[in-house]
């Protein structure tokens, strides 16, 4: 969850109300009373996410240990760990006529750890949610352990170094 899927969602919510207002004032109420609880949990959980003070990878002996993010991982053992990828996602910016609304575009990084088990650490996860999050980056990434490094404190090239250093003391 990033800040710009909340004003995605916002961008929407407002392009509906725009839309349905004058036709049918029941289902915004309707929609309203379901999209506000969700708006305000999402907003919390973000907020939480970025005064969180623990640590998100943590780097050791026996692997790596990420407590970042929706698809929390857990202990990635190096033995289990194929190859680390960096992405850059690319989301465009949207602009909505009829509420004169501009969303900009954002480019995410994800760091990618393709694993030899990758069931495993799907049903390690422990709500619906994540294990839905972390099939989606299975299909989408061919790994479900996608980090998506915007919540993380560092530099995303000192990173993927860290991670191939630690991978490469963990092989000799």
């Amino acid at each position: 969850m990033s800040l710009s899927f909340i004003v995605l969602l916002v961008i929407i919510g407002f392009y509906i109300y725009k839309t349905l207002s004058d036709k049918n004032l029941d289902l915004v109420c309707i929609l309203c009373i379901i999209t506000f609880p969700l708006f305000c949990f999402l907003i919390i959980k973000y907020i939480m996410m970025i005064l969180n003070k623990a640590p998100g990878l943590i780097f050791d002996n026996t692997g790596i240990i990420n407590d970042n993010g929706v698809v929390k991982a857990g202990h990635i053992l190096w033995e289990n760990i194929i190859q680390i990828n960096i992405s850059w996602d690319n989301i465009p910016g949207v602009f909505i006529p009829s509420t004169n609304v501009i969303a900009l575009p954002t480019r995410k990084c994800y760091i990618m750890i393709i694993i030899n088990n990758p069931d495993e650490y799907i049903k390690r996860q422990k709500s619906i949610y994540s294990r839905i999050i972390a099939k989606k980056n299975y299909k989408i990434c061919k790994t479900p352990i996608c980090i998506q490094t915007d919540t993380l404190k560092c530099n995303i090239t000192e990173l993927k170094n860290i991670i191939q250093e630690q991978m490469e003391k963990w092989m000799k």
